[in-house]
């Protein structure tokens, strides 16, 4: 297993209940407005920075969450409510990851134009004057990586941890062959 801090910043998430149901009583229960307007109702954990929206076809996506546990038990206690208020049917739910962002500090300044020839070429692209980073597409995992001179990463891409792990290993492994200035 790699040795890595890497830190999750988002996880984006869905999920979908076999139910319909009437968003004006939705949104009673979950304390929250409705607009006819939109779709959906948007319920936040503002203290979390967590966003979930509850459609009326029963699908709910989730932002903002750091851990798959976090994901999990915003879910649950939004179907619980909905169920107590007899609006939904079942409480089964299969939450599906659709991307995790995280951030990695190599703890070195990275020589970007240096980097350009140990990263596999064809995958990179680098325009300082658009920008101040390389955009480094890892193929396996499939994570797209932005480097940065501070020797920052950003992580996107990833549907499970060992992604990010595996991407993050794969860059320190490329950059070491003379990436650090």
């Amino acid at each position: 297993m790699p040795d890595t801090k890497a830190k999750v910043e988002n996880i984006i998430a869905s999920t979908h209940f076999k139910d319909r149901f009437d968003m004006e009583k939705a949104a009673e229960v979950l304390d929250v407005k409705y607009s006819p307007d939109f779709p959906g109702l948007i319920w936040e954990d503002k203290e979390e920075g967590v966003a979930v929206i509850v459609f009326d076809n029963g699908k709910m996506i989730l932002t903002g969450a750091r851990t798959l546990s976090d994901v999990g038990s915003h879910f649950r206690d939004i179907a619980q409510k909905l169920k107590h208020a007899d609006l939904i049917s079942h409480l089964t739910l299969q939450a599906k990851v659709k991307n995790i962002m995280a951030s990695y500090d190599l703890r070195k300044e990275v020589n970007l134009d240096l980097s350009l020839r140990n990263l596999k070429s064809g995958r990179t692209r680098y325009v300082p004057d658009d920008f101040p980073g390389i955009i480094y597409n890892v193929t396996d995992p499939n994570i797209t990586v932005l480097i940065f001179k501070s020797g920052k990463l950003a992580l996107t891409g990833a549907r499970k941890m060992s992604d990010i792990d595996d991407a993050v290993e794969i860059v320190k492994r490329e950059l070491g062959q003379g990436g650090e200035q």
